[in-house]
C-alpha cells in the first residue's frame, strides 16, 4: 500500500528524483574511495616517509571531501523540496476527497480521524520520503560498495562480513515486525484523544451547564493515559534496536583488529590495509544503521499510508449528476419580486402577512416596523378612502442606524387598503419606519 501511494503521487517527480539518486551515488562513491587513500598514504607515505606523497594524496583526500559535500547538500536540497511537494499533494488529494464526502462517509469515518489523516497520517509519510531521499538511497550503495572493496583488500578477512551482515538484517527484521501493530494501535488511540478533546471543545457550554467537568476530565486522561502506554511500549521495541545493532558492530570492530593481526604478522596484509578495512567495515555497518533508522519508520507510515488509501478510494454516495440543468431564468408562473406591483394584489397579498410577522412590540406599547413591510407597503398606491389619513409617526426600529433619536413620519397615503383591517385593531401610534 505504502509503495503504490508514493509511486502514485512520485511520478510527477521523476526528474528531481533522477537528480537526486544521481547526487547520492557520486557522494557515496566519494566516501568510499577514501578509506583506500588514508591506505595509500599509510602504505606508501608514512612508511616510507615520504612527504610530497602525503601531501598530494592528503590534498586529493580535501578536494574530494569538497564534492562529497557539494553533493550532499544537492541532494539533501532536491530531496527536501520533492518530500513537501509529496505531502502538498497527499494533503491537497485526502482534503478535495472528504469535501466530496456526504454526510453519511462523514459520519462512516468520523471528524477527528478525518482531520487526523490529513494532517499527521500525511506527515508521516512526508517524513518516510524524506529519509528515504537523504538516507535509505545511499544505504544500499555504500552498503554493497564496502563489500566489494573489503574483498579486494583481503578475501580471508572479509569471511567477517559474512556473519555480520546477515546477524543485522535478522535482528532489525524481528524488530520491525513488533513494531507494525504497535503504530497502528497507537494512531487509533491518537484518533480517541482526538475525538475526545474535539467533543469537549464543541460541547463546552453544555458540559458547564450539565455539570459535566468531572466526566471529562477523566474521560481525557482515559485517552491520554491509553496513547501514553502505547507510546512507550513502541519506545521500549525502538530502544532495543540500537544497543543490538552497536553490539553486532563493536563485536565484529574486535573479530577484525584480531584476525587482522594474525594476518599482517604473517605477512599476508598490510597495516593500511587493515585501517581501509576497518573504515570499510563501520561504512557498512552505518548503512545498516541507517537502513535500521529507516526501518523503524516503515511501520508507521506503511499503517498512515493505509488510512490515507482508504479514504482516497472511499466514494460519495451522493454523485453529482453527469448533465446538471441549469435554469436561466424565472420558471413558469414565476416573477422576480421586483416586477410585482400594485396592481397584481393576488401576488401582492401572501407577502403582507410574512412582512407582518416580523412586526416586534415594543415596550411603551407601540410596533415597529421592519424593512420587509416598508418594502411591501412602498409597492401599493395611495390610498382610495376619502378621507385622507394623518401622517403617522414611527420610532427608531432595529434596521435603523445606531444611536437615532429623531422620529420620522411616512404618510399614511402608502398604508394598503388591504391592511385596514390590521389597522383597526393595532393601538396607535403605529410606527412603520422605512430605513433599510
Amino acid at each position: 500500500m505504502l509503495i503504490r501511494l508514493l509511486r502514485t503521487y512520485l511520478r510527477p517527480y521523476k526528474k528531481p528524483i533522477t537528480i537526486l539518486v544521481l547526487l547520492q551515488f557520486l557522494q557515496t562513491c566519494a566516501t568510499l574511495y577514501l578509506p583506500t587513500l588514508n591506505a595509500d598514504i599509510i602504505d606508501n607515505g608514512v612508511v616510507n616517509g615520504d612527504t610530497g606523497y602525503i601531501l598530494s594524496f592528503g590534498a586529493l583526500m580535501i578536494g574530494i571531501s569538497l564534492a562529497q559535500v557539494v553533493c550532499n547538500i544537492g541532494a539533501v536540497f532536491y530531496g527536501a523540496r520533492t518530500a513537501a511537494a509529496l505531502g502538498r499533494d497527499l494533503r491537497a488529494s485526502v482534503f478535495d476527497r472528504v469535501q466530496s464526502f456526504s454526510a453519511r462517509e462523514v459520519g462512516q469515518f468520523g471528524a477527528p480521524t478525518l482531520i487526523t489523516r490529513t494532517t499527521n497520517d500525511v506527515q508521516q509519510v512526508q517524513m518516510l520520503a524524506l529519509m528515504t531521499f537523504t538516507l535509505l538511497v545511499s544505504a544500499p550503495i555504500m552498503c554493497v560498495g564496502g563489500i566489494v572493496l573489503a574483498l579486494g583488500l583481503d578475501v580471508p578477512l572479509s569471511g567477517v562480513l559474512v556473519a555480520v551482515v546477515p546477524t543485522l538484517g535478522i535482528c532489525v527484521t524481528l524488530i520491525v515486525r513488533r513494531l507494525r501493530p504497535l503504530f497502528r494501535a497507537m494512531q487509533v488511540r491518537l484518533d480517541t484523544v482526538n475525538r475526545v478533546l474535539r467533543e469537549q471543545i464543541t460541547g463546552n457550554r453544555v458540559i458547564r451547564a450539565f455539570v459535566r467537568d468531572d466526566y471529562e476530565k477523566d474521560r481525557f486522561r482515559k485517552a491520554n493515559t491509553d496513547l501514553t502506554e502505547m507510546q512507550l511500549a513502541t519506545g521500549n521495541m525502538l530502544a532495543l534496536m540500537f544497543p543490538i545493532v552497536m553490539t553486532v558492530v563493536n563485536l565484529s570492530s574486535i573479530a577484525v583488529v584480531w584476525f587482522g593481526a594474525h594476518r599482517i604478522d604473517s605477512g599476508g596484509m598490510a597495516i593500511g590495509d587493515l585501517t581501509a578495512f576497518l573504515a570499510y567495515l563501520m561504512q557498512i555497518v552505518m548503512s545498516v544503521m541507517m537502513a535500521t533508522f529507516m526501518f523503524m519508520m516503515v511501520p508507521r507510515a506503511e499503517v498512515c499510508a493505509e488510512r490515507i488509501e482508504e479514504v482516497l478510494g472511499t466514494s460519495s454516495s451522493v454523485v453529482p449528476p453527469v448533465a446538471p440543468v441549469t435554469i436561466t431564468g424565472p420558471a413558469s408562473g414565476e416573477r422576480p419580486l421586483c416586477s410585482i406591483r400594485a396592481t397584481d394584489r393576488a401576488a401582492v397579498r401572501p407577502a403582507v402577512p410574512m412582512a407582518m410577522a416580523r412586526l416586534r412590540s415594543s415596550p411603551s406599547g407601540t410596533f415597529r416596523a421592519c424593512p420587509a413591510l416598508s418594502l411591501v407597503t412602498s409597492e401599493y398606491p395611495p390610498s382610495r378612502s376619502s378621507e385622507r389619513p394623518k401622517p403617522v409617526t414611527s420610532t427608531s426600529s432595529p434596521c435603523s442606524k445606531a444611536g437615532s433619536s429623531e422620529a420620522s413620519t411616512v404618510p399614511a397615503t402608502s398604508i394598503p387598503p388591504t391592511m385596514g383591517s390590521l389597522q383597526a385593531i393595532l393601538p396607535l401610534p403605529v410606527a412603520a419606519k422605512a430605513s433599510l
